[in-house]
């Protein structure tokens, strides 16, 4: 498939392909893997020192509409991955908040930052609905780690993370 893909066999040797619950060092960068609750994994890297989380399609996904054996599967697999991060130190944490979810659209970033440290966390799967993030800031039980939920305005925007500071550069 990536021969059709234009990708030479010297491009597909440097290809790792990864699975879930695993980790894997490549070119000087850890990587480990959780199962997601939708598709693929979700990512642990840690490169220079510093970590960062990417949950991928990892969320706790609640949907209208669904039976309540499916949502409470949901709910249990999403626990049981992010208790794999509880004593991590994560610099930086790619978290999903999807709209879509309409009332729930936040069940998984609450639980997330109640069970796992991390320096600074940044919505994610937003669908362009930037207001979400300074909601969810806004909210009164989030007041004690508002300061570390990253606001963004629009696509390709970019942060800068110095020390504890925020400069504005890393594209999402």
């Amino acid at each position: 498939m990536l021969r059709r893909m234009g990708f030479g066999e010297e491009i597909q040797q440097k290809i790792t392909y990864v699975r879930p619950g695993q980790a894997y060092e490549v070119a000087g960068v850890s990587v480990e893997t959780l199962l997601s609750t939708d598709s693929g994994v979700a990512f642990l890297v840690t490169v220079a020192g510093r970590t960062i989380y990417h949950a991928g399609d990892l969320n706790w996904w609640r949907w209208e509409g669904e039976t309540e054996e499916f949502n409470s599967s949901q709910e249990r697999n999403y626990k049981r991955q992010i208790a794999h991060l509880k004593d991590r130190t994560i610099d930086v944490s790619f978290v999903v908040v999807d709209p879509r979810q309409e009332e729930d659209r936040f069940l998984g970033i609450d639980y997330f930052l109640q069970q796992v440290g991390s320096g600074y966390v940044v919505p994610m799967h937003l669908w362009k609905q930037y207001d979400l993030v300074k909601e969810y800031r806004e909210r009164p039980e989030n007041e004690s780690f508002r300061e570390r939920i990253l606001v963004f305005d629009e696509e390709n925007q970019a942060v800068v993370l110095v020390g504890k500071t925020v400069a504005r550069s890393i594209i999402i």
